[in-house]
């Protein structure tokens, strides 16, 4: 029973040390979670997958030699791989585009809307073209 009451003592006399160690802990705790999440929710690993794969990438790098150095510097950072793109992107946006001239049809369809809350009236007319017709342009 005195042991109990003399450790009962000394956390009393230290709640304001083990109370701000504790507060410091918990916010890092939650700070470390919502980066963790932040990272999965971008696509990235978390901090534990990447300190694996930085190990296990450190441990091979030691055993093999120049293949595992080719490989490492085709990864960008976080470990994933990053391909060049093959073709220029303005070439292959003209090798799928095209050139089309639009008419419009003259239909056009009409909704009318009335709101009525007592003292005012607001009548909306909304006037939309149902269809319209295209030519297609081909080059020689």
């Amino acid at each position: 029973m005195g042991l109990f009451l003399i450790i009962l003592v000394v956390i009393c006399l230290c709640w304001p040390w083990i109370s701000r160690l504790l507060s410091r802990w918990f916010s890092g705790f939650m700070a470390r979670r919502a980066e963790d999440m932040m990272r999965r929710m971008m696509g990235m690993p978390s901090r534990k997958e990447e300190r694996r794969a930085n190990r296990a990438a450190g441990q091979s790098r030691d055993s093999s030699g120049a293949s595992e150095r080719r490989e490492s510097s085709r990864r960008t950072s976080g470990g994933r791989y990053h391909r060049q793109p093959r073709t220029d992107a303005a070439a292959l946006l003209k090798s799928v585009a095209v050139d089309v001239e639009y008419t419009e049809i003259k239909e056009f369809e009409s909704t009318t809307i009335v709101e009525d809350d007592g003292k005012t009236r607001r009548v909306y007319n909304e006037e939309q073209v149902s269809d319209a017709e295209f030519m297609e342009i081909r080059e020689r």
